[in-house]
């Protein structure tokens, strides 16, 4: 019934708008989202007024969490700091004493009692936040030593730099029960699978300043790599084998009381 005069700006009319509203809505739920996130930093520090502690624990986040348990359950009392506001609310509603802020302020650090404690441990993992948080401390509470996770090997390293010696990485301690309890599963001795995992974090600990040494070096890096992991696995491998042959032959020796 339109001409085609009319109907070919409506119909491109409508193509754009198509177009275009998808893209407005995610600017829109974007914009409230960073509307929330600034609601939420707006929100003032906790007043911490703490002395006598020997422990501060920055982070309480799902590594700091069953950490500060394990502390609080060996009668190790730690004052906890937490920069997500919504994480502190439903953890005090569990019962824990978390304060809120951020604990790279130095007058944060100072209510926590920086000066009296004598150990801060991070679980922050943002390697940003907890580089500036140790160098603050290294700055103004060289006394503090220091613990800390790293979220991955690269991480370590960047830690590594700060010559902190005391470091773990996030997921390594359950990537070895895990394989702990997969050896198992597959016939080997509950021992000896412990054995394994023993062996490998003993041999990656030692590993790990061999490799900072080369982390900046891509080829030199991924060549020593390359060796060490093939050496871990003859170790490993001989260990297992060897193990194996000494439980078959305490099973089938004779009892030299007979």
């Amino acid at each position: 019934m339109l001409g085609a005069d009319t109907v070919e700006p409506i119909i491109s009319a409508v193509a754009i708008s198509m177009f275009l509203t998808p893209l407005m809505f995610m600017a829109y739920e974007k914009r409230a989202i960073s509307k929330d996130d600034t609601q939420i930093n707006a929100r003032e520090a906790d007043i911490i007024s703490h002395s006598g502690h020997e422990v501060i624990l920055a982070g309480f986040g799902r590594l700091g969490t069953d950490l500060g348990r394990f502390l609080i359950s060996a009668g190790v009392k730690p004052v906890i700091i937490d920069h997500d506001a919504t994480n502190v609310d439903v953890l005090r509603k569990l019962g824990y004493e978390v304060y809120y802020g951020d604990i790279t302020r130095l007058d944060l650090l100072e209510a926590a009692g920086a000066k009296e404690a004598k150990l801060l441990v991070i679980t922050i993992g943002d390697i940003t936040k907890s580089t500036m948080l140790i160098e603050l401390v290294k700055k103004h509470y060289p006394h503090l030593k220091i613990v800390v996770n790293a979220h991955d090997r690269h991480a370590c390293f960047k830690l590594m730099e700060l010559n902190i010696d005391h470091i773990r990485r996030e997921t390594f301690g359950s990537a070895l029960a895990l394989g702990q309890d997969a050896l198992q599963q597959l016939g080997v001795d509950p021992y000896e699978a412990y054995r394994l995992a023993r062996i490998f974090r003993k041999k990656d600990g030692e590993m790990m300043p061999e490799l900072y040494q080369w982390h900046c070096e891509e080829e030199h890096y991924i060549s020593h790599y390359q060796q060490k992991h093939a050496e871990l696995e003859t170790l490993m491998t001989r260990d297992l084998l060897a193990d194996n042959d000494e439980l078959d032959k305490a099973w089938t020796a004779k009892n030299p009381a007979l």
